[in-house]
Parts: C-alpha cells; sequence; structure tokens
C-alpha cells in the first residue's frame, strides 16, 4: 500500500478474533491474548481499512473479515448459508478492473527510401496488360478489383518498419522518455556489475526522472485548467473520470430489511418515495368539445 496508495485492498478470510467488537473496533473478552486482537486493530488503523462485515458469521461470532480502504466501492455485503458452521460472506462490488489490452504492432511507410524506377517500371507494365485484358464490356466490379490489387502492390513495394505503441501518459515528453532509457541502462548496469558507485548513479537519475515527470504533469494540469489554452472539457473530464477512485452514484437503498444494489429497483423505489401518486377519481370530467363547421367558401 506504500508503493500504490491509490490502489484498491481487499483483505478478506476467516481472521478467527471473536474478542473484537467490529462495533467499536475494541477487544472483549479472553478467548486469544489481547495484545494480538490490539495488534490486529492497529493495522488495520494504520493503514485506513474499514471492516464491512457487521454481522455473525458463526454462531454470535464475526469470525469472518472483508476489509477495504474504498468501502463506498462495497455496493452489499450480506451472509449466505454455508456448508460449514461459518456462513458464506456475499460482497458485491463496483470496481472495475481495467485490462490494458496488448497494442498491436503497427507499420509505417519510408517514403524517402521509395525506389521510384521500380515502381514506374511496375505500373506502366500493368498498365498495358490491364488494357489488354480488359474491354468496355467488363464489368465494373472486375475493372475496380484489378486496379485495386494494382495499387496495393503498389504500397508493397514502399519499404516500411513495424513497431510497438506504448502507453504513455499524455504528458510524457521526449526529455522523459530519454530520461528513462538512461535509467534502465543504469539500472541494468548497476545489477549486472552490483557496484555501489552504478547503484549511486541509477539512484540519482531515478530521482531526476521523478522530479521530470511531477513538473510534466502539473503543467499538463495547468494548461488543462487554464483558460485560453489548448484544453478542451472533453479532455479535461476525461482526466477527471481516469482519476476517480471511488464510487460516487446512489448507494444502496433499504427497504425493511433487504439491502437493494440492483439499478432497476433503486430506481422504482426513488420514484415511489419522490414522487405521489395523484387520486385521479376527483378530476372533474370534461366534456368533449366540438368544432363547429365552416361553410363553403367561393373565390
Amino acid at each position: 500500500m506504500a508503493h500504490n496508495p491509490d490502489s484498491v485492498v481487499w483483505i478478506a478470510g476467516d481472521a478467527n478474533f471473536p474478542n473484537i467488537d467490529w462495533d467499536s473496533y475494541s477487544v472483549s473478552g479472553n478467548n486469544y491474548p489481547v495484545h494480538l486482537c490490539e495488534t490486529f486493530l492497529n493495522f488495520i488503523e494504520d493503514c485506513g481499512l474499514t471492516q464491512t462485515v457487521n454481522f455473525p458469521t458463526r454462531y454470535a461470532n464475526t469470525l469472518d473479515i472483508f476489509l477495504t480502504n474504498r468501502p463506498s466501492l462495497v455496493l452489499c455485503c450480506k451472509p449466505l448459508s454455508g456448508i460449514s458452521d461459518h456462513d458464506i460472506v456475499y460482497v458485491k462490488s463496483t470496481v472495475e478492473v481495467k485490462q490494458q489490452s496488448n497494442p498491436s504492432m503497427r507499420s509505417y511507410k519510408l517514403w524517402n527510401r521509395v525506389n521510384n524506377d521500380i515502381i514506374s517500371e511496375y505500373i506502366t507494365r500493368s498498365s498495358e496488360q490491364f488494357l489488354e485484358e480488359h474491354d468496355m464490356d467488363t464489368q465494373v466490379d472486375v475493372l475496380w478489383k484489378v486496379f485495386k490489387e494494382m495499387c496495393q502492390k503498389c504500397l508493397d513495394m514502399i519499404p516500411s518498419r513495424t513497431y510497438k505503441p506504448g502507453h504513455s501518459p499524455p504528458w510524457m515528453n521526449s526529455t522523459i522518455k530519454h530520461l528513462s532509457h538512461r535509467k534502465q541502462r543504469l539500472y541494468n548496469l548497476a545489477r549486472h556489475s552490483k557496484s555501489s558507485d552504478a547503484w549511486q548513479k541509477y539512484r540519482q537519475i531515478k530521482k531526476e526522472v521523478q522530479r521530470a515527470c511531477r513538473q510534466s504533469h502539473n503543467s499538463y494540469i495547468q494548461h488543462l485548467v487554464t483558460p485560453g489554452t489548448y484544453s478542451t472539457t472533453k479532455r479535461l473530464w476525461s482526466y477527471i473520470k481516469n482519476q476517480k477512485k471511488d464510487y460516487c452514484g446512489i448507494p444502496p437503498l433499504l427497504e425493511g430489511d433487504t439491502l437493494i444494489s440492483d439499478t432497476a429497483t433503486r430506481a422504482s423505489l426513488l420514484n415511489d418515495y419522490f414522487f405521489v401518486k395523484e387520486d385521479l377519481s376527483s378530476v372533474p370530467h370534461i366534456a368533449k368539445f366540438t368544432y363547429p363547421t365552416n361553410g363553403t367558401y367561393q373565390y
């Protein structure tokens, strides 16, 4: 958690601490040593975790835990009947795992390395062959297919180079990339040589990369929020959405003793609560209006 403070943390399982009162986060009872329970509670407090299981899981004791540092992301936490003497803790959360797809290889043409003589010779030869094999009676689809194949062969004659695009943040620039490459080279050198001097150089360049990233990121944010710059509303809100960590929607609603987390059911409950159905029995009846008929007009 120290290295990834923005990550969502889940710790779940059978902790087997019957002495802990999870409502007050205090120790009551003497089944286990008090210092062991207090150490566990201090760990939870230091890490900023919250116990979401607020019901007994084995008889009258809450032995199973579900700790998280983002309790607002937990939509539902309720017990289910298990196959042993412990109840199953069912947790429904809104955590979305962003699966970063592996970027496919891309290619670009090297136009400065084109051999114009070879392409010109091919076009001349193909044009003569095209006129010999086809005439005015040839179907348009056939002509287009042959012409498309000729153009594709011309493009294949142009040298190309493939590359694999990366997932760089928008504030990444050439200076940071150059420093990152230097940092990686120094890291490889320090790992193989195991020299204190090499490790010192690596730590120094690592600090430079972090400083350059912070400066570039602050400049990017400054441009986003400053009027009259290249920023757009869409780009600003896209950045804010990517930084969102907590669930800001409608929380689960309690109907009687049941916690409702379904979207359609929550919408129905809110409609029933805020919108009162009118009694239409007292509405007076309005007679049907008849329109007068006009005579025939002549011009």
